[in-house]
């Protein structure tokens, strides 16, 4: 019997009993609800998001990684008077975490690669999240196909 403070939970196979996968630990999945009057989801997929550095010594930029997550293309309800929201994109972690979200705008360019799967813009966006947001260069690599699928949600 367990002493004080102590209980049976995860005595797997040193208490005798062979669970198999239990042993392992449950990968967490975060599932970002979107309900109507949050708008609805035109694009979600899995992805991994780098954003663009820039240093100021070297004066040379390079693609740093931020984790791998959900990327979503939203589009609010519409405003009062029936005039549509502006839609927007946003990157969620695993852990449920946002770190990005931008407006889409109309002069917005994409660039699409297919190998590696990625599309590529800039919009204005705060890495660290209290900066006011600047204009930042963002690439999200998706899975297989997936690239064209955003890109024309888009327009």
């Amino acid at each position: 019997a367990p002493g004080p403070g102590t209980t049976d939970a995860g005595a797997g196979a040193a208490g005798g009993e062979d669970e198999g996968e239990e042993d392992a630990p449950n990968k967490f999945e975060s599932e970002v609800e979107v309900n109507a009057e949050s708008g609805s989801v035109a694009f979600k997929a899995k992805a991994k998001f780098n954003h663009l550095v820039k240093d100021a010594e070297t004066k040379t930029q390079a693609w740093e990684g931020k984790g791998v997550g959900t990327l979503m293309l939203r589009t609010p309800p519409d405003l009062a008077g029936g005039k549509p929201g502006k839609p927007f994109v946003t990157f969620t972690t695993e852990a449920g975490r946002v770190l990005y979200i931008a407006n889409v705008l109309k002069t917005m360019k994409c660039m699409v690669k297919d190998s590696p799967p990625s599309v590529t813009f800039s919009a204005p966006w705060s890495p660290d999240g209290e900066s006011p947001p600047t204009l930042q260069g963002v690439m999200f690599k998706l899975p297989k196909g997936k690239e064209a699928e955003f890109v024309s949600e888009l327009e």
